[in-house]
Order: structure tokens, then C-alpha cells, then sequence
């Protein structure tokens, strides 16, 4: 999230067009397929490699994307062989960053099952899965806020590289690979998987995950429609543009959607818990009703392709109310998704099925930022549409 929130800043100071800043975002979603399997045979051998492997290569990601802006005037304001070094520079900071990515979205359900009781997983689940849209709503106002002009590109990337020391030194000074005594008894199924790690025990649970139809059908309706979503409200700057909302009133919008979805993410994981264990359909359908209620109430108040002006008021409030109630409701499903794919595929590992409703997810982000920015009134109605179809078919469908 760190470009596109001042993408039109990032375009003067890289000199490089808005088509390559979209690139920049994409390639979370780009290398999230083939950095899944290594993620998968890493997960193996415990969390502690998994997070030690993840947050080094995220550090000397931010650390190589400092170069260009260290010297910058032989690496970005020259024109040339120089500037094309340091934009391949950031190209590459982007991808190794992207490789992190399973690292950090499919492994919450293995830290849940390695360190908590069943009556604790989803809420941990929630929190895990969580924390990256923390950092997105942080990310919508730290931008626009630290970065007025192009000559201040540098103040954002060298925070962001002075933030990786933090999960960097932590890890380093204590993240124990599992717990002293087992939390349940299906944490016995993590230290089997263990004694079994290999490419053949890996790839035979991701094909028993992929022949699960049930799973496939919460993964695409799931993680591919949760993705759909990140996308959405990843872009909104380009989508309330046109209406006259500055790119400021746009972070504000981003960061109330995301701060929406993860007290929602938090809230349904407590829910899930204590009140509604095996029966995650129900909650889900409730939480999309309500979910896509409010994004009606967005869609309807601005122009789209199937109507030409707005059919409801609107307003910077109307508008910010309803994509908070939006990422409320629809950051409620995120984490039951998920464990609902656990649920659906023990005993083989949870990884194997978080894994395959992420992929979807990442799928679903990086189909819909391809829409072209001044398609805004398209990229609503689809984000409308997508929740709609996942509603009624989560309503009708039968999920044991």
C-alpha cells in the first residue's frame, strides 16, 4: 500500500507512468502463486523458520528500496541506464516483498492450532489475518500525510524501512517455534505433519485440498470474493476522484473501510468462539446480508453503468458511513472463511486449505485492479455485484 495511496506523487518522483505504480501494487498478487509452494514445504518445519525467513527477506526488501532515494541523483532524477537501475531496483524490493506474502496470510491458522485451544482459534485466527489490513489503514493516511510533494518520496520509504527492524529484532530475540505443553489435541496433528515434512507430504495434502469441492466452493466464494474487495478498496481513490473528493478525503475513505474491517474481523472471530462453533454458514450469511446492504447504500449514491446519476444523497459522511459498514460486515467473513476451510478439510494440515482460499484471494485482488482507473463507475458495480452472487450463494448453498 505504499505507492498507491500517492500514486500521482510516485509517477513525478520515479518518473515512471501510473500504469507501472498499478505494477507495483500488483505483484503482491503476481508472485503470491509461486512463492505459495516454498511457503507450504517452510511451514513444515515450524513457524519459527517461516517468520525468521519471512521478516529478513522483507528487511532487506525495504533496505534495497532505500538505494534509489539515497542517491537519488544519479539513480532517479538522470535519465537513462541510471534511472532504469533504480527503478529495477524497486521492481525488485516489490517482488522480494511479495514473496513474503504466504508467509504472512496462510500461516495464522497454524499459529492458532500450534499456540491456542479450540475455544481461542478463530479470535487468533482473526487477529493474524488481520494485522495486514492494519497496516493498509495505516498506510491510506501515512502517504498522503508524510508525502505532499515528490521531493518528500524519501521520508516514507526510509520509515518503512526503519519499521521492518521491528518484527526483525523481535523474532530474532524470542518467537519460540511451539509451546512447552500441546494447547488441544489437534495440535498432536501439527507434530505429525512435522515428523512427516517433505515435498511429497506437502504436495499430497494440497491435492486432498484441491479434491475437496467443499473447500473449493468456500475458496472461491470466499477468498476470491474477500479479494475482490482488498482490491476494491485498495483503488477508491480512483473511484472517488471523479466526484470531486480530494486524495486525502480518498485516504480517509481507505482507512475507515479498513479500520471497518478489522473490528469486524475481530468482533465475528469472538462470536464465532463463544456462541456459534461449528456453525460458521449461519454467521456468514448474516455478516454478508448486512454487508451488502451497506455497499448497496455506496454503490447507489454515486454514478454507475447502469444508471447515470446517483439514486441516493450524497455527501463525504454518507459516503464514509457506508464504506465503514461495508468493511465491517465484509471483514467479518474474512476470518470465517478461513477456519471454516480448516473445518472443512481436517485432519490434513490447515495450511493446505488456507493456503488455497489465499490464493484465491490474491486472485481476486489482482483481476480486479487490471480495470483500468477510469473505468471507476465499472469497478463499483462489479465490487456490487460480486457481493450480491456471494450472498445468495452462500445462502443456498450446502456446506457440511
Amino acid at each position: 500500500i505504499t505507492f498507491s495511496p500517492i500514486s500521482d506523487l510516485t509517477t513525478e518522483y520515479y518518473q515512471i507512468s501510473s500504469a507501472q505504480v498499478e505494477l507495483l501494487l500488483n505483484f503482491g498478487e503476481m508472485i503470491y502463486i509461486p512463492a505459495t509452494l516454498p511457503m507450504l514445504f517452510l511451514a513444515k518445519k515450524g513457524l519459527r523458520y517461516v517468520m525468521f525467513f519471512a521478516v529478513s527477506l522483507e528487511l532487506f526488501a525495504c533496505l534495497l528500496r532505500c538505494i534509489p532515494s539515497l542517491f537519488e541523483s544519479k539513480l532517479i532524477r538522470s535519465h537513462g541506464a541510471d534511472n532504469d537501475i533504480g527503478i529495477a531496483l524497486i521492481y525488485i524490493a516489490q517482488i522480494l516483498n511479495a514473496i513474503c506474502g504466504p508467509m504472512f496470510q496462510a500461516t495464522p491458522t497454524l499459529l492458532s492450532q500450534t499456540w491456542f485451544g479450540d475455544g481461542e482459534r478463530t479470535i487468533s485466527t482473526s487477529i493474524g489475518c488481520l494485522a495486514a489490513n492494519l497496516g493498509s489503514a495505516v498506510g491510506f493516511l501515512m502517504g498522503p500525510n508524510l508525502v505532499n510533494t515528490p521531493d518528500q518520496m524519501g521520508r516514507i520509504i526510509y520509515l518503512h524501512a526503519l519499521l521492518s527492524f521491528v518484527p526483525f529484532i523481535l523474532t530474532i530475540v524470542y518467537f519460540p517455534n511451539s509451546p512447552k505443553y500441546p494447547p488441544s489435541v489437534s495440535y498432536l496433528r501439527v507434530l505429525e505433519d512435522k515428523q512427516s515434512a517433505g515435498p511429497s507430504a506437502f504436495l499430497k495434502d494440497l491435492k486432498t485440498g484441491i479434491m475437496n469441492k467443499e473447500l473449493l466452493l468456500v475458496a472461491l466464494f470466499g477468498g476470491f470474493f474477500c479479494g475482490v474487495y482488498n482490491g476494491w478498496s485498495g483503488i477508491i481513490s480512483d473511484i472517488v476522484n471523479p466526484y470531486g473528493y480530494s486524495d486525502t478525503d480518498a485516504g480517509w475513505f481507505g482507512f475507515a473501510s479498513t479500520i471497518g474491517t478489522i473490528v469486524g474481523g475481530m468482533l465475528s472471530g469472538y462470536v464465532a468462539d463463544k456462541y456459534f462453533q461449528k456453525r460458521f454458514k449461519n454467521l456468514l450469511v448474516i455478516f454478508l446480508v448486512f454487508g451488502s446492504l451497506f455497499f448497496m447504500w455506496f454503490a447507489l449514491s454515486i454514478p454507475s453503468p447502469f444508471w447515470s446519476e446517483e439514486l441516493l444523497p450524497q455527501s463525504f459522511l454518507t459516503l464514509l458511513i457506508a464504506v465503514t459498514g461495508a468493511g465491517f460486515f465484509l471483514g467479518c467473513t474474512n476470518p470465517l472463511f478461513i477456519e471454516f476451510g480448516v473445518e472443512l478439510t481436517y485432519p490434513i494440515p490447515e495450511t493446505a486449505s488456507t493456503v488455497l482460499i489465499t490464493l484465491c484471494n490474491n486472485i481476486g485482488t489482482m483481476s480486479f485492479l487490471f480495470i483500468p482507473p477510469e473505468k471507476n463507475q465499472v469497478m463499483t458495480a462489479t465490487m456490487f455485484i460480486i457481493v450480491v452472487i456471494t450472498t445468495i450463494i452462500n445462502m443456498v448453498a450446502v456446506i457440511t
